[in-house]
């Protein structure tokens, strides 16, 4: 191609084009084929990263600017575009690691669906004793289930993990504990936490199932999270969160 129409091709895509060299770029269009069919291509990566504008799922601001579609205008009767780079040769680079981005960015598709639906677990603990009917709740656990019941997840998760070091039969503190970690977004230990139970006869297995779930997707082991999930749907005894692990299994 020669330089003058690379000139015009790069200045069209650039947003650069005067209303002489608009119409000397539409005639050579309609004169060159090779310029035309080079045109068209990049006329179709320009398409193929505004349908693959990945900038909803992405919490990143820099990522999701990059990704904002072109406005038009017209000058003449040629279309000029806003692109966010000069060269759209590296468009199908941008679409590759916008990609990635989704997978791998903190904050992106997955991980704002997880955070989104993972629903609070009321305190159903009755705190009348632990190892006998006159033995009072020791001040340590009172304190770590106040701040569960306030929300404070981060807090909550590293007070009840030393409730469960101290106390390793109570498999509800251990539930506690998961769901707290869950909240947290601290996965790989929630997963720690909740596997015992799902593989318990507990009363909160089928919940464990929902929160594993869960902490398996937040870990991007998503076939484990699929699985979980499922289960947590097929059971009798999975209704309280069926909405939120629905989203969630048609997400991953």
């Amino acid at each position: 191609m020669e330089n003058r129409s690379e000139h015009l091709l790069e200045a069209y895509f650039a947003n650069s084009l005067n209303a002489s060299e608009a119409e000397e770029l539409n005639t050579l269009l309609k004169t060159d084929p090779k310029l035309a069919v080079e045109f068209r291509f990049q006329q179709q990566i320009a398409r193929t990263v505004k349908e693959q504008s990945l900038r909803s799922g992405i919490a990143n601001a820099d990522w999701a600017k990059a990704t904002i579609p072109p406005a038009t205008e017209v000058t003449g009767t040629a279309i000029k575009r806003n692109m966010w780079a000069r060269y759209l040769y590296a468009a199908a680079a941008m679409i590759t690691l916008l990609v990635l981005a989704r997978v791998y960015i903190p904050g992106g598709n997955n991980g704002q669906l997880i955070a989104e639906q993972t629903a609070p677990y009321p305190n159903k603990m009755t705190f009348k004793s632990l190892g006998g009917t006159n033995q009072p709740v020791p001040p340590e656990v009172i304190e770590a289930f106040s701040l569960y019941d306030q929300g404070k997840y981060p807090e909550a998760a590293q007070a009840l993990g030393s409730v469960v070091s101290a106390y390793p039969d109570n498999i509800d503190y251990r539930f506690y504990w998961g769901v707290s970690l869950v909240h947290a977004q601290q996965y790989p230990g929630a997963i720690k936490a909740l596997e015992p139970i799902s593989q318990s006869q507990n009363d909160f297995k089928t919940a464990s199932y929902y929160y594993l779930g869960l902490a398996y997707a937040g870990n991007k082991e998503m076939d484990q999270a699929k699985s979980l999930l499922q289960r947590y749907l097929d059971a009798t005894d999975g209704v309280s969160f069926r909405k939120q692990a629905k989203k969630v299994l048609e997400g991953l």
